[in-house]
Formats: structure tokens, C-alpha cells, sequence
């Protein structure tokens, strides 16, 4: 039998773990894999000394993308090279659709008792935090802290994409210089992203699936510049529709292993959906940096 840490946050999403908790227990049971529960708190350092236990096989996180990016944030800080599975029971659960993991719990965990896994890429912000999926600053960070939770919890990522909408009458720009090692550009934008997939917010493909490898050592940065509010609502909704938006004169595409993102005004930042620092700030990539249980079907 193997031991497995199962790291849980019990307010992600609609709260989905709390209520089925002992079904979770009973199907990993199932598959001869026994769990160590540890709910997310205020202090989980109780978390990061156990992950360094000899008797764990493996790391569990079930959450939304904060909760899934920060136990990977410990793994990486702590030099932890066990196999990580990710449960998405969040508003977005971006890294998960990202890696073809299923909303469906049951199915999502018969992918981690598999035990099919490959590594991917992380990014490192001023060498102090990571994220797997999503850095993000601009008018859909500044919508999400303002998103209530009953709001999040009815509409789920839509809600991030209403409360933007709201707001495209009063939308700000922010004068921005990005050194990629390679090139400076400046650029008045609404809105920086640096992704590693092809989820964000309410988002499901803003990258095809051809144009994006999680393992490559590089991650796309995506500019939404300056411009006509209206033209940037009909940007969206291209990109809601699946149709090709990045050929508006109003997006700047980059793909680098490192970014450097300054401002001469205050940019708050987000770390897979979590509040982050604010500008400057300093991206690495780090190639292949964390194991992630994946289908047969991903690999």
C-alpha cells in the first residue's frame, strides 16, 4: 500500500472536499492508496514538515489554483521530488484543465491511482514564489479581488469575466516596460499575463493546444495594449468564442524563459489567481521543475 499526504482546502470552489471527504478516503482506499489529511489553515508549516517524511509516495492537492499552486510552491522551496496529483475543485482549476485533469472527482482520481506522470515547467517570481499556471496584473486581477465569493461560487469563472465587463468604462492602462533577456519593449497596456498552458480566468483556450508546451522550458506572455474600450470587449468575447483574436493590432505576443515586468505607477500582480507582489518583478522559467500525475492519454 502507499501513503500519500492528500493537502485539502475546504473553502475552494462550492466546497466540494469537506462534503465528500469520506468517499475520497473510501476510492483511494480502493486503489491501495492510504491518506494522511492535512486541511489548509493560517499556519501550515505542520504541512511542509510532513511532506519530508520517508513514508510519503506521493503529494495530493486538492483545491483551486491557489491552493494547487501553493502546495507546489512548498514542494519546490522544500527540494520535495515526489510525484504530485491535483485535484481542481476550484472557481477556475486552470493547471488541471490544463493538464487534462477532469472536474469529475472520481475520474480525476482514478488519473492519480494510474500513476501515469510527466514534468512541467514553473515559473519562479523574484526567486521567492512559483506558479504553475498563470502570473497575471492589470483589469482581470484588479476584477477578481473584487469578486465576492457568493459571486464566484454561483457563476464560477464567469463571474471574473462579468466583473471585468463591469468595469470597461473606467478601465485604466499602465505604462509598462518588459525585458524578455533579449528584447525591451514599452507598452501602455490593460493588462499582463504570463501563462504556461492554455486556461486562465474564465478562459478556456487562449492558446491552442498546438501553440503550447507546458514542458518546454518557455512560457508566452500575453499584452493586451492600450485602446478602444468596445473593440477590447469584442477582443474577449473572440477569445470566449475560440475564434483567433491574436492578430489584433491590440495584442502583443512574447515567449521567453525569463521576464522582467516594471512600472512607473502601482500594478497589483496575481500568482495563479492569488494576490501577488506588485511591480517590478523578475520571471525564470525552470524547466521540467515539478512531477505531475497526468492521462495515460497526456503523455
Amino acid at each position: 500500500m502507499k501513503r500519500a499526504l492528500f493537502i485539502y482546502n475546504p473553502l475552494s470552489g462550492n466546497r466540494l472536499v469537506p462534503r465528500e471527504l469520506d468517499r475520497i478516503i473510501e476510492k483511494f482506499q480502493e486503489n491501495d492508496i492510504f491518506l494522511d489529511m492535512y486541511r489548509i489553515a493560517e499556519d501550515n508549516s505542520k504541512i511542509i514538515e510532513a511532506m519530508h517524511r520517508k513514508d510519503i509516495d506521493m503529494i495530493i492537492g486538492a483545491g483551486g489554483d491557489g491552493t494547487i499552486g501553493n502546495v507546489a510552491n512548498w514542494m519546490i522551496k522544500e527540494g520535495i521530488k515526489l510525484p504530485y496529483g491535483t485535484l481542481g475543485t476550484g472557481t477556475c482549476n486552470n493547471f488541471t484543465h490544463n493538464i487534462d485533469i477532469p472536474e469529475d472527482m472520481e475520474k480525476a482520481i482514478d488519473i492519480i491511482c494510474q500513476g501515469h506522470s510527466y514534468s512541467v515547467d514553473v515559473g519562479i517570481v523574484n526567486s521567492k514564489h512559483s506558479f504553475l499556471s498563470s502570473l497575471a496584473g492589470g483589469m482581470f486581477v484588479e476584477a477578481s479581488f473584487k469578486t465576492e465569493p457568493e459571486l464566484k461560487q454561483k457563476l464560477g469563472p464567469f463571474a471574473y469575466y462579468l466583473k471585468a465587463l463591469s468595469e470597461l468604462a473606467s478601465l485604466k492602462s499602465y505604462p509598462l516596460e518588459i525585458d524578455t533577456g533579449t528584447d525591451i519593449y514599452k507598452e501602455n497596456a490593460y493588462l499582463v499575463m504570463i501563462l504556461n498552458g492554455t486556461h486562465v480566468g474564465s478562459f478556456k483556450r487562449v492558446f491552442s493546444e498546438s501553440q503550447i508546451d507546458i514542458s518546454d522550458g518557455l512560457m508566452e506572455m500575453l499584452v493586451l495594449r492600450e485602446g478602444n474600450p468596445i473593440e477590447i470587449a469584442n477582443m474577449f468575447l473572440m477569445m470566449m468564442r475560440g475564434e483567433d483574436y491574436l492578430k489584433s493590432d491590440s495584442v502583443l505576443l512574447l515567449k521567453s524563459d525569463y521576464f522582467k515586468i516594471s512600472s512607473t505607477e502601482k500594478v497589483n500582480m496575481s500568482i495563479d489567481g492569488e494576490k501577488g507582489p506588485m511591480l517590478p518583478i523578475e520571471v525564470e522559467v525552470r524547466k521540467e521543475a515539478i512531477e505531475v500525475f497526468v492521462p495515460k492519454t497526456k503523455l
